[in-house]
Order: structure tokens, then C-alpha cells, then sequence
């Protein structure tokens, strides 16, 4: 918001070998993302962004799009 920016895109971080023990590191990566983004537009009502979240394959992406349909906002 500082520097008037309206989309920002980030990885799924953790998502594929760094995920350690995590149970399943896609939908968890995936989740945090969607709370970082839900406690920004909560706090910023007003503010359009548009936000990209990247995914190294097409497994984690299928993975990280189930996660978001699957949970509640």
C-alpha cells in the first residue's frame, strides 16, 4: 500500500521437499496464504489487490486450489 501497488505474487512456500514433517505441506502452505490475505483485506476493506499465488507444479496447484475451495474465508 505504501508504494500504491494493486497485486502482488508469492510461491507456495514450503510446499514441495522443504515442507519437513508437515502431513501434508501443500494445503498448509496454501492455507497460511489465504490467511495472510483474508487478515489484509479485513484490516484494508478499501484496498483492490489482486493476489497470485505460484505453485512449481501442476500437483501443488491442483493441491493448493482444493485447498482454497475446500476452506471457508
Amino acid at each position: 500500500m505504501e508504494n500504491d501497488l494493486h497485486s502482488i505474487a508469492f510461491p507456495l512456500i514450503s510446499a514441495g521437499i522443504f515442507g519437513g514433517d508437515l502431513a501434508d505441506p501443500i494445503v498448509v502452505s496454501a492455507t497460511e496464504c489465504k490467511k495472510a490475505y483474508g487478515y489484509f483485506i479485513k484490516n484494508h476493506p478499501d484496498y483492490e489487490v489482486d493476489v497470485f499465488l505460484c505453485a512449481y507444479s501442476l500437483r501443488e496447484y491442483h493441491a493448493a486450489r482444493e485447498s482454497f475451495d475446500n476452506t471457508v474465508s
